[in-house]
């Protein structure tokens, strides 16, 4: 009885070793050249089935269980591109991916390069990268939280090729020197973004803010009704012309409304 209980036991032992090895050899695959390259080809497939214009991602790097960074990302129509990325880091854990609710430590994306103008049909081209059916089909958003707790941009840079107005209001069409540290999360179906600091330089018309922040959050139940607040602390204009001296702005608004 000693004999064949010895022998379970070396059995078992070896199991646990065999699947211990083949866990190993797995994760070790997917730190290779390889299965990197099959994970970018993969991104880049599966994000162009849902866009109108055409993703490419010169490189994918780091490490995949603990976080990558997508290199040379761009995203182009018609020969023309519209948004161009040095760089997309993004720091995780794998055991916050896969629980009940998504977690990603910090994002940083450096030196976007944005280029917008409107279409024939006066929309801008940039908010119609997504087809339109896919919008429709997922208008209800992703069933789990997702949270994304530090998202970092640096040194953007945004050119708009028409001008954009609110009423009286002209929107610069040149943003430089754009950086923003902000948070993101997702409840079905609620969302947030807290900024901790935005800053910009600009142009055309000069606009500059030295920092912005605060919370801007957005509520989409069944029935379609929305809430909107934003509340935030601004300075602008950090160099104004001679004679003239620095402005703050203090602007806090809430709007709520039902879509029908």
């Amino acid at each position: 009885m000693r004999s064949i209980s010895a022998r379970l036991a070396k059995v078992l032992v070896g199991l646990v070793a065999l699947v211990l090895i083949l866990v190993g050899v797995g994760l070790a695959v997917l730190e290779t050249v390889w299965a990197k390259e099959a994970i970018r080809g993969l991104i880049v497939r599966q994000a162009n089935q849902y866009l109108t214009a055409t993703l490419s991602i010169g490189r994918l790097e780091g490490s995949l269980l603990r976080g990558i960074a997508l290199a040379d990302v761009s995203v182009a129509r018609d020969g023309r591109t519209l948004i161009q990325i040095e760089r997309i880091a993004l720091s995780y854990s794998i055991r916050e991916l896969v629980q009940s609710g998504v977690i990603v430590r910090r994002v940083q994306v450096t030196r976007p390069r944005i280029v917008g103008s409107r279409q024939p049909d006066g929309r801008w081209d940039l908010g119609a990268l997504v087809r339109r059916d896919t919008r429709e089909q997922e208008r209800t958003g992703p069933s789990r939280p997702i949270q994304v707790q530090e998202i970092e941009i640096v040194d953007g840079r945004i050119s708009l090729h028409d001008p954009l107005d609110f009423g009286p209001a002209h929107v610069p069409t040149e943003f430089e020197a754009l950086n923003a540290k902000f948070a993101f999360a997702y409840f079905p179906v609620r969302w947030k973004l807290t900024f901790d600091h935005v800053s910009w330089i600009g142009s055309a018309p000069d606009l500059s803010v030295q920092r912005l922040a605060g919370v801007f959050g957005l509520a989409l139940p069944v029935y379609h009704r929305l809430s909107l607040s934003v509340n935030f602390l601004d300075n602008y204009l950090n160099n104004p012309a001679f004679g003239y001296k620095k402005n703050s702005l203090q602007f806090v608004t809430g709007v709520t409304y039902t879509l029908h």
